[in-house]
């Protein structure tokens, strides 16, 4: 599971002071004319993201009940503040947007027959516009469908260089496995349904090629993040909707026979020639070979198509 990101030692002490603060005097917060509200201990904000880069960067993050359920439908809005020594200097807000994926996943009982589950992966999304290198505070103004309102608050540091490939960055020539026999998906995919056309080509031959690309890094069966089902399923959603101007390729981040074998996540040597830490990960790749937008973690088709349609090419061969 994604955490609240850690900031480096030598930025934590500015933390020190509100760790020993009781959690109602850190989130009962007047910001900008906007009346105070209290936190509700029993809520807690998961940022699904292990990185925020300086410019404009998304947000992502999930609210949870302390029974483990996840918040719908609040009216939410972000006020961001940068720390400093003396003071919490605030930079800008945001309105907060809440997104939804539907999830078909197939189950097949003990006599053989299979029924179709669907399943609902919400998520917020704040983007913030100019984020400049230190650590921060994100204050969330929540209004909930019913009870009362009240204020979370999380913290992140934000970075002005990525191990991962970056926006304009080209990208590594990769060969992923792909299939020549449509039976031999299962032996580098643990999607289900897979979707054949993400498995026929490499990274390398669309470089060479100079086709726009959509590289997701995603496990369903073996994700560490609760977030990989969901992204592949949009990944393959968008196939069936662009796969005339651009390609698709998903790639499984963990070796799959160790995975299997004794539950050992190791990440491949495509993953890490990516030099990728965490999962899942969906690169947007121009005709170029550079990266035209990334996005960690969960997103939704809403939020990812935009992306594709501005590399798209008119038709693909």
């Amino acid at each position: 599971m994604y955490s609240n990101i850690k900031a480096p030692m030598h930025r934590r002490k500015a933390l020190q002071g509100l760790a020993s603060a009781s959690l109602a005097s850190i989130t009962s917060i007047t910001t900008l004319g906007c009346s105070t509200t209290e936190d509700n201990p029993d809520v807690s904000v998961l940022l699904t993201l292990s990185e925020v880069l300086t410019g404009k960067h998304r947000i992502p993050f999930t609210l949870i009940n302390k029974d483990g359920s996840r918040i719908h439908g609040a009216t939410i809005k972000a006020y961001f503040y940068k720390l400093q020594d003396q003071h919490d200097e605030f930079m800008f807000s945001t309105t907060v947007a809440e997104h939804s994926i539907a999830i078909s996943q197939n189950h097949i009982h003990k006599d053989g027959e299979v029924h179709e589950h669907l399943h609902n992966s919400d998520y917020y999304l704040a983007v913030g516009k100019a984020f400049e290198p230190g650590l921060w505070r994100a204050n969330l103004e929540i209004q909930p469908t019913n009870g009362r309102d009240y204020t979370k608050s999380t913290f992140f540091d934000v970075q002005d260089q990525s191990q991962t490939p970056m926006i304009g960055d080209p990208i590594p020539p990769s060969v992923n496995p792909v299939i020549v026999d449509p039976g031999d998906i299962a032996n580098i995919s643990t999607a289900d349904p897979p979707v054949a056309g993400m498995y026929r080509h490499t990274v390398a031959a669309c470089l060479d090629r100079a086709e726009p690309m959509v590289i997701a890094f995603s496990t369903p069966a073996f994700c560490r993040s609760q977030m990989c089902g969901p992204v592949t399923a949009v990944a393959a959603e968008l196939y069936n909707r662009w796969q005339d101007h651009v390609r698709f390729i998903h790639i499984e981040p963990f070796d799959l026979v160790a995975a299997r074998t004794d539950g050992q996540l190791t990440f491949t040597p495509v993953a890490r020639e990516w030099n990728l830490k965490t999962e899942p990960w969906i690169f947007v790749i121009d005709t170029g070979g550079h990266v035209a937008a990334r996005f960690e973690g969960i997103v939704s088709a809403e939020e990812l198509e935009p992306a594709i349609e501005a590399i798209a090419v008119t038709t693909r061969t």
